[in-house]
């Protein structure tokens, strides 16, 4: 496809929205845990929490604790690749283990992007703390950057090309005992 100037799989919306929802949900149990999705073409898209391997031996040290009916996990790397394309940020938050027990996000940092061209340097925020139970509405982290050149890939919402000047997410989204790593405003 590249050969002859085709779009690959992995940019196309129409393929993109034949993976499964739960292809975005990730196990926090597996610190170290990656899903590729391979398509038709060979493309990929692929979603993973990791913890870095310079901090792995004092992340098992410390790991993860079992606490008031969930789990507070730190040091996570939230990462997304799609093609050529990839974004990351670290998190530490607690997930709930226990139904009527909010989950909650404690802190991020470290934005990175690549395959983008030049980038804005990304900022990372939580924008929701805590999840709302009664709303189901997930606690909400993100990562942003703007796309300063024009990127032929897509990103989320952007298909086939990414426009100069456009703002490109990663999103961290924690609801109902789940961690969901996405480059779409999930829930």
């Amino acid at each position: 496809k590249i050969k002859n100037g085709e779009q690959w799989d992995c940019y196309n919306p129409e393929k993109i929205a034949q993976i499964p929802e739960s292809f975005y949900d990730l196990d926090p149990l597996n610190f170290v845990q990656e899903k590729v999705y391979v398509f038709e073409d060979g493309s990929t898209t692929s979603v993973s929490l990791e913890v870095p391997q310079e901090q792995q031996k004092a992340i098992e040290a410390r790991g993860s604790q079992n606490i008031n009916g969930g789990i507070d996990y730190w040091d996570i790397k939230i990462s997304k690749t799609i093609g050529t394309l990839s974004a990351y940020f670290y998190a530490d938050f607690f997930l709930s283990q226990t139904t009527g027990k909010p989950s909650y996000i404690n802190d991020v940092w470290g934005g990175n992007v690549s395959g983008f061209g030049v980038v804005s340097e990304p900022t990372t925020t939580i924008q929701r703390k805590t999840e709302d139970i009664s709303k189901s509405r997930s606690a909400l982290a993100y990562s942003k950057w703007m796309v300063q050149g024009t990127v032929n890939a897509g990103w989320g919402a952007f298909s086939g090309s990414i426009p100069y000047g456009s703002t490109c997410n990663l999103y961290l989204a924690l609801i109902r005992g789940k961690v969901h790593v996405s480059p779409t405003l999930p829930y």
